[in-house]
């Protein structure tokens, strides 16, 4: 449900720009000019990442499972009434990126056409609340420990009494903020834990793929496969469609199959392969439509490192904290590259910005191949000994640690 607004932002404000109506009702003359539309993509990524830091101060308060969702819903219903007024529409966009999910805003030819798509989305999220759970550490915090421990062993679908889940269990809570702030800037390991997750984060904007699916109608005419605003909605819902179906791969065969990190080399590898074959592409101006089907493959690509590197990187006193922390900083910087991604497009050439981003997947690679660590089968205590030393050690000391929890493993 966290991931619905995002992804459905990121889809609909690439060809929303192209629609008649909506060019009609906010004055723009062109869907695949980057100038024209950098303000309608870009904005809501800038409340997103200030939405990310207020969280800090309310996830362990009130909660965070409906409250976000609500606030993206306002901003929703703001911009499916905005009607035509430019203002209106870009305050729409910053409340419900303060819920950290984007609104999508569907130009009309009618009411029905402007109204229907944003209620839909809006109506599924409130009709799934009842089979959401809140955090089990929020549960904790405010004092709902029995439901706290059943919604921990729900998620693991683990029994009640299960030792491991008790553990856990018994780890929520801890110190106020002023602790918890200490305790992530000062704690070396911690603090190391915060820089290479943000480094995660910039190298995956850095690499394009956002770049790409916030500006879709523009990188299609740049390649020769943009056309009428029908012909590039059918692009896009092509394009849609097959991420979707490349994420359901990914996720039931590739990571099963391959385990998380070789799929990680495997999708930058033929991410960084196809931006250099668009770039060629673009210079030479040669027909084809390889370039298309190329680009098909960001699934499989950087975009997935900070998830899979973040996702059992902090203790559990510094979770909220940590993950707020990181998520401001990705949505500040995702903000910052989507802006100055039509300047870049139009001041380094076209072919130079595609290179530029191959260039980044290289250094990524690099990156994960010396720093990212494999935590599979690692308790907690074990994944804090990695952060110890330096991060070009990280290999080694994972080595270290593997090797001490084998021995330990066999003696018992």
């Amino acid at each position: 449900m966290a991931g619905i607004p995002i992804t459905w932002d990121q889809g609909s404000s690439s060809i929303v720009p192209s629609l008649p109506g909506f060019q009609k009702s906010f004055g723009i003359t062109s869907g695949s000019n980057p100038s024209q539309i950098f303000n309608f993509i870009s904005f809501v990524y800038l409340t997103a990442g200030v939405g990310s830091g207020l969280s800090l101060f309310i996830n362990d308060r009130i909660g965070s499972l409906r409250l976000y969702m609500c606030i993206w819903i306002i901003g929703q219903l703001i911009a499916t009434f905005s009607d035509g007024h430019l203002d209106a529409l870009y305050t729409a966009r910053f409340i419900a990126s303060f819920g950290i999910g984007p609104p999508t805003v569907t130009g009309p030819t009618s009411i029905i056409v402007w109204f229907v798509p944003c209620i839909v989305i809006a109506v599924t999220i409130v009709l799934n609340f009842s089979a959401l759970s809140e955090s089990p550490r929020w549960l904790m915090l405010v004092g709902h420990e029995e439901e706290a421990l059943q919604t921990l062993t729900g998620l693991k679908c683990l029994p009640s009494d299960d030792p491991e889940s008790r553990k856990e269990h018994a780890k929520y809570g801890g110190g106020g903020f002023g602790s918890v702030v200490k305790e992530t800037f000062l704690v070396r390991a911690n603090l190391r834990r915060v820089i290479q997750a943000c480094l995660s984060y910039a190298l995956a904007q850095l690499s394009g793929a956002n770049s790409v699916t916030s500006y879709l109608v523009p990188t299609l005419t740049l390649v020769g496969v943009g056309g009428r605003t029908d012909r590039n909605m059918f692009l896009v819902d092509m394009y849609s469609m097959t991420k979707f179906f490349y994420t359901l791969m990914v996720s039931f065969f590739f990571i099963d199959a391959l385990g998380r990190l070789k799929s990680l080399y495997l999708g930058v590898t033929v991410q960084m392969i196809s931006y250099i074959y668009i770039g060629v592409y673009l210079k030479d101006r040669q027909a084809g439509t390889n370039s298309m089907r190329s680009r098909l493959t960001f699934t499989l690509g950087l975009l997935v490192l900070p998830y899979i590197f973040s996702a059992r990187l902090w203790p559990n006193n510094i979770c909220s904290f940590g993950s707020a922390l990181t998520q401001s900083f990705h949505w500040l910087f995702y903000f910052g590259v989507n802006k100055g991604t039509p300047d870049m497009l139009s001041g380094m050439e076209n072919w130079v910005s595609f290179l530029f981003f191959a260039g980044y997947c290289l250094i990524s690679l690099i990156y994960v191949f010396v720093a990212v660590p494999k935590t599979t089968g690692l308790s907690l205590e074990h994944i804090d000994q990695l952060f110890e030393g330096p991060f070009w050690q990280m290999q080694k000391k994972m080595k270290m640690v593997k090797e001490r929890v084998a021995v330990i493993e066999s003696i018992d």
